[in-house]
């Protein structure tokens, strides 16, 4: 049984996701974003690209098991992807389901994007149709 939900209250306190996950009881979780993109005025350690592919995070808070199957979700249907380091693991849905009732196997796909939390964010269209082809290989593989 595969849902998909879209929550609010990501930004004042990851509301949304915690009363998802404590309500669905998900034995996985993948959670989607966005995440700073390459672009003037960032430090050198923002190393993901638009048009390069979705970036799959990795980190103390994203299980392992769902890292290894986005990878190979990506690599079998071909679609490009990019690696992000991730040592904090908040500020994203990921941070509230990974804790619910006893622990979610957790993972995060984010979008780049440009330009954050401005009036005119920037995205490229291919790595959001790469994020779709990614996710739905993965659901595939389950």
């Amino acid at each position: 049984e595969v849902h998909f939900v879209s929550t609010i209250q990501e930004e004042i306190g990851l509301r949304g996701a915690e009363m998802v996950a404590y309500r669905l009881k998900p034995d996985i979780a993948v959670a989607t974003d966005v995440t700073f993109a390459k672009q003037p005025m960032l430090p050198e350690e923002y190393i993901i690209k638009t048009g390069k592919g979705p970036a799959i995070s990795k980190g103390p808070i994203y299980h392992w098991e769902v890292v290894e199957l986005l990878e190979r979700a990506a690599e079998e249907s071909k679609t490009p992807y990019q690696l992000e380091p991730d040592f904090k693991g908040y500020g994203t849905d990921t941070w509230a389901i990974q804790v619910a009732r006893g622990g979610v196997k957790t993972g995060l796909l984010s979008i780049p994007i440009r330009n954050m939390h401005s009036p005119v964010e920037v995205v490229n269209l291919k790595d959001i149709a790469w994020g779709g082809e990614l996710l739905a290989k993965f659901i595939e593989l389950l």
